[in-house]
């Protein structure tokens, strides 16, 4: 999942599942807001991430 993070540490951060959405692995965080994050995964477990501009 990803999501746009405010308060002390603004930008847009993401988590990843190993279980389906049941836990999530400690999240990261990308700099800068850059924008509603559109999230995907390919049939080889990629993970993309794109942005809505502001």
């Amino acid at each position: 999942m990803a999501w746009i993070g405010i308060g002390p540490k603004l930008g847009t951060g993401y988590a990843l599942s190993p279980d389906r959405g049941a836990t999530f692995a400690a999240p990261e965080l990308l700099a800068g807001n850059l924008g509603d994050p559109i999230v995907a995964s390919g049939t080889d477990s990629s993970f993309y991430i794109g942005y809505l501009g502001e």
